[in-house]
């Protein structure tokens, strides 16, 4: 039998931080700045995202309050869908695009939310992915709804 080799406590691997820590503000009505989006199959959830990056903004626009995400849930089907009008990114794209819905076999591209400024209200997380609350270091904010587009 083959004798293992033991390494030296020196140079065992620790295990390192991949991901970014989430902002966490004050739950209410802000300013946000779409600076990002991106479509993905979440392999956890089994289903299609849209994830756009907001940047939070204080009244003057110059000053970013925190970064900030929204997600919209688009289907579990072998693509992305945004088909059903009950949908949240079907009423956030259709208020994007001026209050028209698309055209017959428009697609319905997320880049409509880059770089405009929108109000958005902004909740916090309280409960990880199994359903277990949160300590309070560790919520953070997400946006739940947009309000209105101020820009576009």
């Amino acid at each position: 039998m083959p004798k293992l080799a033991i390494v030296p406590k020196q140079q065992q691997p620790e295990p390192e931080i991949s991901s970014r820590s989430y902002d966490h503000i004050q739950p209410g009505e802000y300013t946000g700045f779409c600076r990002s989006v991106k479509t993905y199959f979440d392999s956890h959830w089994r289903r299609w995202v849209c994830q756009s990056q907001w940047d939070i903004v204080d009244d003057s626009r110059m000053n970013t309050l925190a970064q900030i995400t929204k997600f919209f849930n688009l289907g579990e089907a072998k693509t992305p869908k945004a088909t059903s009008r009950r949908s949240n990114y079907w009423r956030a794209w259709v208020d994007a695009n001026a209050g028209s819905p698309p055209l017959r076999g428009q697609k319905m591209s997320p880049n409509i939310f880059l770089r405009r400024f929108a109000r958005v209200t902004v909740v916090d997380v309280e409960k990880d992915f199994n359903g277990n609350a949160l300590s309070d270091a560790e919520v953070y904010s997400v946006i739940s709804k947009i309000v209105t587009w101020e820009t576009g």
